[in-house]
């Protein structure tokens, strides 16, 4: 897997518009769901109640939280976008999320990620990613987002 740099700005716009990144599968456990539930607040029955889903959803049992989807973009974006102790990056904001598919709890998914934009700041840039997060053998994807970070140089890196 490919890493991006943000050391030369003016290179990485060659880049604009072109999927540079596939992550490798992962499978969202129900242990992932239930967690993430616990952590957030977000333990409806459709996700923690195995049983219930699978009998009552339309999905055939649980499903993971759209939410948690949309954390493993972030989890990937970090292992692909370089970092040093000379910059900081930041979350920036997310523009155009969406969750076309939902993800039952043991199914793998794995990521890809274009950079969308990128722009010059005073000390650093800001950049727009376009992520989805694709289901095996799915239709559709589970989701899709715009991601927007921002680095800047530290005082130690000029």
């Amino acid at each position: 897997m490919e890493t991006i740099n943000f050391a030369n700005i003016d290179a990485l716009k060659q880049s604009i518009g072109k999927e540079f990144a596939v992550s490798d599968w992962i499978t969202i456990s129900q242990a992932d769901i239930d967690q993430f539930g616990i952590t957030t607040g977000d333990d409806h029955w459709i996700h923690t109640d195995v049983t219930r889903a699978t009998e009552d959803s339309p999905y055939g049992g649980a499903i993971a939280q759209g939410y948690l989807t949309l954390c493993f973009l972030a989890k990937f974006s970090r292992e692909v976008i370089a970092r040093d102790n000379d910059r900081i990056c930041i979350n920036y904001g997310l523009d155009l999320v969406r969750f076309p598919a939902p993800v039952r709890s043991g199914q793998r998914v794995r990521a890809h990620l274009s950079l969308a934009s990128i722009h010059k700041l005073n000390g650093g840039g800001r950049a727009a990613w376009h992520g989805s997060i694709e289901i095996e053998n799915g239709e559709k994807p589970a989701c899709y987002a715009e991601l927007i970070s921002q680095w800047f140089n530290t005082s130690a890196g000029g």
